[in-house]
């Protein structure tokens, strides 16, 4: 389960970067994105979707969150074979 402290973190890395991009684009303005992201020390956005599916993904894996896809999911992994798909 994430920590409290963990949750904070990423969402206050999210919310800095959001006020980042909307605050400085003057200052950063000729630079192409892949250049802003590496000055500003901020993840792509393609990468913070990235670890939010993930992070989803795994939560509906362990039963953290109950929706369709994970009872499916959780039936399907009880039918396959302890060596995976063969």
């Amino acid at each position: 389960m994430v920590s409290l402290l963990h949750r904070a973190t990423i969402k206050n890395r999210i919310c800095a970067a959001s006020i980042i991009h909307k605050v400085l684009p003057a200052l950063y303005s000729n630079m192409i994105y892949s250049e802003r992201l590496t000055k500003l020390d901020v993840d792509s956005l393609e990468l913070r979707r990235l670890h939010l599916d993930l992070i989803c993904a795994y939560k509906i894996m362990f039963g953290l969150v109950e929706t369709h896809v994970a009872i499916f999911l959780r039936r399907l992994l009880l039918l396959l074979p302890r060596g995976g798909v063969t």
